[in-house]
């Protein structure tokens, strides 16, 4: 057996042991290396949602090429499937089309085996008709690869790394039509650096000489050329006489790492890398990217990272995993806030001291690589600080005295406000900055306003304001652990993720009023473990959408979910394969062990289809609504099992309700206690066993098996008596019990 090479060294007094496959990510390292930026590009827009893809539009002033030209660029494209043709630079459309109009094109192109990479090049000459080169057997994925084409008149050659692979000479006395080459990385999966475009052809030697240099600008003949510099309006710069600046807006202003003893970051001890983001560009299978203490406000989008190839909504086998995981007894922070230098000062609003201090919006966006005009949370020692409301109420981050039946006064508990929106009000309104710890922000003159409290004075150096909705996005990413990381002040977004595991982590303010809170939509087997959901505003701590075989074991929810009405709750939803009526229908159980969801306004927990939940507590829950602490519609009752819960004080909700207008079979419920909710169990249905139950200190009714609201086994018929079938054993009810079960009446005696 071969033994996987150890390095061990000491850190504090304390042993860690690093693997040889482990990719260590320090940011602290970030001193000991140079930067090239170049654009990222990839599947998602600003917002972190996916919509394939990116491109820079050079607007209608981008350069026009005539009977001479050459187009030069540096390229990594992304080994992955689904996205067929990519271009470098030129037209939009296909290759091949528009014809009549098509500039000078180049593109990237996979084939459906993808065994036969091509570059294609070529542009439109008048009519329907245009040049279409297609070169074959140039597979360049996840490296850097300079590309370039030239045309003199006669010759239009193609260059790889400044060799010359081909020479297509149908085109001589042939003129592109006079349109712009306005795209840069139309649906292009990877990054591009160093786009240059000339008006004359350049020869190979001339090629070669410059394509690992930076230009000067005013070499001649060069009409564009963008080494991906952003100035202060966020516009990538044109180097050429032309200056032809332009907005970018989704893509991504990203850096490659580089020293004298470190070419590049290999992950090593002497070689870490900086971010958390250029690690993921380099990981593989098995390996461990191994964070070192710190902050990190990085944007983790990643589309088919470590991909089983299996399609979406498709069951995908377990297999090699990548590791991403916080470094032992280090707090490492996946930050969506950013640290500001302001010079604070004190200021009086309406007869109160506050103090103002003027944002460097463009310094803010130099940190993150991305354009901000506006803020969405504020942080002043690590403490919440509240968006300017029209009802005061103390921070929901402290810990409450209170409890639904008698709620903490001044808090949002007893407020029981209404979400903000556009139909009733928006937080964050000057008008409305009238006592402590609340801010406000003008985007007009970058300046913010806040009402501090004694202990949480801000300076120049203790204040934080987020400037990110969404900051993890991954897709059809499989095989993928998280570990001992703090996710803060953003949320994720998880499509055709299978196998993904989430242990040790805590989450907190995921959402505020108004932002994206955390989901996963399909993908299989799912685990989150050991962790913490807490603070998390107007979205959803969890939501989990078509995911089949998902697992939560000792997960704790906190101080969620701020006004009434929203229903915020941990859910699992429709977690099976085709549907019922399909013979390939299958479910894919949920498991829910060591649930502790309280103190929140969510409506309890939704776990799903043929859901366990066991060893869980559902405490302290504010909401008042049609809704309950533990809720199974028709579709998820049937095979669940709720087994040594507890379900505590939920006034505004039923205690376990299966639900739905024709309710489901198959219920087994033993060993749980509902106390002091609106109605204890409120079970509609058939066929279900009910043992060990306890219900006291409910509203209306410790126990309801009803008769109503049941359509037949297969809930499809019409309305028929249910739980005549079902079983009541061993129960202790307090004061109201409504029971169609057998079990309920002596023989004969039976209302049905």
């Amino acid at each position: 057996m071969i033994m996987k090479k150890l390095i061990i060294f000491l850190l504090l007094s304390s042993v860690t042991t690093v693997f040889a496959d482990d990719l260590i990510v320090d940011k602290k390292a970030l001193s000991q290396y140079k930067t090239d930026d170049h654009l990222l590009f990839d599947a998602y827009n600003s917002n972190s949602d996916k919509e394939c893809c990116d491109e820079v539009d050079l607007s209608d002033n981008a350069p026009i090429l005539g009977p001479q030209f050459t187009q030069e660029a540096w390229i990594w494209a992304d080994d992955i499937k689904g996205v067929p043709d990519r271009k470098i630079m030129g037209s939009k459309g296909n290759t091949t089309s528009p014809k009549a109009d098509r500039s000078p094109t180049i593109s990237y192109h996979y084939n459906n085996s993808r065994d036969d990479n091509e570059i294609r090049y070529g542009f439109g000459y008048g009519g329907t008709s245009s040049i279409n080169v297609i070169v074959k057997g140039l597979k360049t994925d996840n490296t850097w690869t300079h590309i370039a084409t030239t045309f003199d008149g006669t010759n239009y050659k193609l260059f790889v790394n400044g060799e010359e692979v081909n020479n297509y000479t149908d085109a001589a006395g042939l003129t592109p039509l006079p349109t712009p080459v306005k795209f840069i990385g139309t649906k292009f999966i990877g990054k591009i650096d160093e786009v240059r475009m000339w008006n004359v052809a350049r020869t190979q030697a001339e090629i070669q000489e410059t394509m690992n240099d930076t230009l000067i600008g005013d070499e001649t003949g060069l009409v564009a050329y963008y080494p991906m510099d952003v100035n202060n309006n966020w516009e990538l710069v044109d180097h050429s006489p032309n200056e032809n600046h332009v907005t970018i807006t989704d893509v991504e202003i990203a850096s490659e790492y580089f020293s004298d003893d470190c070419p590049a970051p290999d992950g090593s001890l002497d070689c870490p890398f900086p971010t958390i983001r250029s690690a993921l560009d380099d990981v593989q299978p098995g390996d461990r990217i191994y964070i070192r203490e710190g902050r990190y406000t990085e944007l983790l989008n990643k589309y088919q990272l470590n991909h089983s190839g299996v399609g979406l909504g498709e069951y995908v086998t377990e297999g090699v995993k990548i590791v991403i995981e916080g470094y032992p007894n280090e707090k490492v922070i996946i930050d969506g806030t950013v640290s500001i230098s302001a010079q604070w000062e004190p200021y009086n609003h309406n007869g109160y001291d506050i103090y103002k201090a003027v944002l460097d919006l463009d310094s803010i966006s130099d940190q993150i690589k991305t354009p901000v005009d506006s803020i969405y949370s504020v942080f002043v020692d690590g403490r919440y600080m509240i968006p300017a409301m029209p009802t005061n109420f103390k921070n929901p981050t402290d810990p409450t005295t209170g409890n639904p039946r008698n709620p903490e006064p001044g808090t949002v508990w007893e407020k029981r406000l209404k979400r903000p929106g556009s139909r009733s009000y928006m937080p964050g309104n000057i008008a409305y900055l009238d006592t402590l710890e609340e801010w406000s922000f003008n985007p007009d003159n970058n300046t913010l306003y806040l009402y501090a409290s004694d202990n949480y004075i801000p300076t120049s150096t203790n204040v934080r304001v987020r400037v990110r909705n969404r900051f993890l996005s991954f897709q059809a990413a499989d095989n993928i652990e998280f570990k001992n990381l703090h996710f803060f002040a953003g949320s994720f977004h998880f499509r055709g993720c299978s196998y993904l595991t989430i242990e040790d982590c805590k989450f907190s303010f995921s959402s505020d009023m108004g932002l994206a809170g955390n989901e996963i939509v399909y993908g299989t087997n799912t685990t989150v473990r050991n962790s913490i959901f807490e603070y998390t505003n107007d979205g959803h701590t969890w939501s989990q959408y078509r995911t089949i075989y998902p697992t939560m074991e000792n997960v704790l929810f906190r101080y969620n979910d701020w006004f009434s009405g929203t229903a915020w709750s941990p859910t699992i939803d429709r977690n099976y394969r085709k549907t019922k009526h399909e013979p390939e229908f299958f479910r894919g159980d949920s498991h829910w062990r060591y649930i502790t969801i309280e103190n929140s306004f969510t409506a309890g927990g939704k776990p799903g289809y043929g859901s366990l939940v066991e060893y869980s507590r559902f405490e302290n829950l504010y909401e008042g609504m049609d809704s309950s602490a533990l809720q199974r519609n028709g579709a998820g009752t049937t095979f669940s099992t709720t087994r040594y819960t507890w379900l505590i004080n939920a006034p505004g909700l039923n205690g376990l309700r299966f639900d739905s207008y024709c309710g489901g079979t198959n219920g087994d419920i033993y060993n749980v206690v509902s106390i002091g909710n609106s109605r204890g169990f409120r079970l509609k249905g058939d066929y279900h066993d009910v043992y060990h139950v306890t219900a006291y200190d409910n509203a209306t009714q410790d126990v309801s098996l009803p008769s109503y609201k049941y359509c037949g086994p297969d809930r499809e018929g019409a309305q028929e008596i249910g739980n005549w079938n079902s079983n009541l054993h061993n129960a202790f009810v307090e004061g109201s019990l409504e029971c169609y079960s057998h079990d309920c009446w002596a023989a004969g005696e039976d209302p049905i």
